[in-house]
């Protein structure tokens, strides 16, 4: 994993019902691969024509569907209604086979 500043930026919008959008956006270095997760309670969706999945098994998260380069993707979280707790998103971010940022951490 890489220590050095990852030239991911990280932005969030509130919508109505619980919903948080959050765009990821890559400096001039586009990305090929993208995780972000959460143990925060809800589900993720994924805006038409976005490179994205959600995964697969117990984990609440979404990543990359293919190996293109990206400079943007955007996701949605859906709070679960019982969710007291602000949610934390963990983000790992692929450049290259050996570059990569596995501690990455947003907040809205």
């Amino acid at each position: 994993a890489q220590t050095s500043d990852s030239g991911i930026e990280v932005t969030s919008e509130k919508g109505d019902n619980s919903t948080i959008t959050l765009h990821i956006h890559a400096d001039d270095n586009p990305f090929k691969g993208i995780m972000i997760y959460t143990d925060a309670k809800g589900n993720f969706t994924i805006p038409e024509d976005m490179p994205i999945k959600l995964m697969d098994g117990e984990c609440t998260g979404v990543t990359n569907s293919d190996d293109t380069s990206k400079d943007h993707v955007q996701v949605d979280f859906q709070m679960a209604e019982d969710e007291t707790k602000k949610p934390e998103f963990k983000l790992l971010v692929v450049r290259d086979d050996d570059k990569y940022w596995n501690d990455i951490k947003y907040q809205p």
